[in-house]
Formats: structure tokens, sequence, C-alpha cells
């Protein structure tokens, strides 16, 4: 994680609950984690709640690094 990224994401967390955190990232990312973890889900609906939880945490980790990409235009 770059540091730029590490002392915004501390800042919030300093001033905000962790759910709070996370609508703050969601909201910079234009609410692509649930968008696609739905989409996922729709396509595959057999999928464990072990693989749900594994698209969940790596759509996470995609956002933070979507969140260090700069502009979506």
């Amino acid at each position: 994680t770059p540091p730029v990224h590490a002392n915004f994401v501390a800042k919030l967390g300093a001033e905000l609950t962790p759910d709070q955190l996370d609508t703050v990232k969601d909201k910079m990312t234009y609410g692509k984690v649930k968008v696609t973890y739905d989409a996922y889900c729709d396509i595959i609906p057999a999928l464990t709640e072990a693989d749900k939880a594994k698209i969940m945490e790596l759509l996470k980790r995609a956002r933070e690094e979507a969140i260090d990409g700069g502009s979506a235009a």
C-alpha cells in the first residue's frame, strides 16, 4: 500500500467507524464491490459461503487498489 493511501485511510479511520470507512471507500469506487459481488452470486448460484467470503475479500482488495488508481474518467 502506498504511503499516501495508508495515511489517508489512517486519518479517515481515526474519525470514522469501520462501517463508515467502508461506506466512504464504496462511494469513492462507485459501489463496484456490491455490484460485482451481486453479479457473481447471480451468475453462479451454487457458490458456497466460503466462495462468497473469498470473492468479497478479493473485491475489497481490488477496491483498495482502485482507490490508488485515481480518476475513473
